[in-house]
């Protein structure tokens, strides 16, 4: 079978198809595909997606292989130097990360049933699948980048091994921290307690004799918190902060000499984080010079308070009216997909911590 010149012509394809072929039936109440006709079905319908994608969408098809082969090279070197048997990223950038043209097939398999049941024509088809797919690959592509700068930062301070944590609760006192050595790194985000966030992954690195602590993604949950009053949490310094959040990432990384020492993020009961030294939040060219991001990057540094600095990491370079309205103390980083450009959130790490004032 030989695809088609456009995806209407393949459409009209799959539409003979479903409506000629015994055992399936396609209808706004009822969607039933035999067995024995599910692979042919899936083939063209598969093959109206991807013709569709590739008509439409060749600029975002071009941007996320170029993201996923910068992902696949900075992934590889990270399992190399941790003996890792896999990085895990998120689920919603897995598909995009793995294979871009599949990652992006996936925004339309809905709009395109919808379709075939009738609920759409070809007209509005198009412009759903269109809406669609530019706004979850806006979203997904972000998500993508950050998760390059994740792995690309820790590759600079050179780890040697990697930590999972959980909590133990065998005392009678407040919980801490237990370590156990992993051979994989997930960029997903821990299945979350109840009452308190824990670190995703402890690194100890030998170029900078300490062991660095990663929080990936808390911005996402931070209107979780609720604060009232302010306190002391498993030895480390906790300040109350208010209900903000995002829907991108905010990497926070703390600078401890033993592992020990590796704080309980956060909790959820009393509101109290603990404030980390680094904060690192990005802007890929999906999200480039989004108006929000400068008042959210500025709450999160007034929240935060990381000790050592912060850092927003673009992949393309920012106009001047709008570095403008970024705050004065964080430190803009226009890497693209270099991960040398990275090098000063490396060299800060070598700083000594500051003492947090409440």
């Amino acid at each position: 079978m030989t695809m088609s010149n456009n995806w209407q012509e393949s459409y009209k394809a799959l539409q003979s198809f479903a409506l000629n072929t015994p055992g399936i039936i396609i209808t706004d109440e009822n969607t039933t595909i035999a067995a024995d006709v599910r692979i042919d079905f899936y083939r063209l319908f598969d093959m109206v997606r991807q013709i569709f994608i590739e008509e439409k969408f060749k600029f975002e098809i071009e941007q996320s292989t170029i993201l996923s082969q910068n992902y696949k090279m900075a992934t590889q070197t990270l399992m190399e130097s941790l003996k890792l048997k896999e990085v895990i990223p998120t689920n919603e950038t897995l598909a995009l990360l793995t294979n871009p043209l599949q990652g992006l097939m996936k925004f339309v398999y809905n709009c395109l049933f919808d379709l075939l049941k009738g609920r759409l024509d070809t007209h509005s088809f198009e412009s759903q699948a269109i809406k669609t797919v530019k706004g979850k690959y806006a979203q997904i592509y972000a998500i993508g980048y950050e998760q390059w700068v994740t792995v690309s930062a820790i590759n600079l301070i050179e780890p040697a091994v990697i930590y999972n944590t959980s909590l133990d609760f065998s005392s009678d006192s407040l919980p801490h921290l237990i370590h156990e050595e992993s051979q994989t790194f997930s960029l997903k985000q821990r299945a979350a307690h109840p009452k308190f966030r824990i670190p995703d992954a402890v690194l100890f690195s030998p170029k900078l004799q300490s062991y660095v602590v990663l929080k990936l993604e808390l911005g996402r949950v931070l209107p979780a918190y609720n604060c009232y009053g302010l306190g002391k949490f498993t030895g480390s310094k906790y300040f109350e902060y208010s209900g903000i959040g995002t829907g991108r990432r905010a990497l926070l990384m703390y600078l401890v000499k033993n592992i020990e020492e590796a704080p309980v993020i956060a909790n959820t009961d009393t509101s109290h984080l603990s404030p980390p030294d680094i904060l690192i939040e990005c802007i890929s060219s999906a999200l480039n010079e989004s108006l929000d991001i400068p008042d959210e990057l500025t709450k999160h540094i007034q929240t935060l308070n990381p000790a050592l600095g912060a850092f927003l990491v673009t992949q393309q370079p920012l106009a001047a009216s709008y570095s403008n309205l970024l705050p004065e103390n964080v430190k803009v980083i226009e890497a693209g997909f270099n991960p040398g450009k990275l090098k000063p959130i490396a060299d800060m790490l070598t700083l000594p911590p500051k003492a947090v004032i409440l």
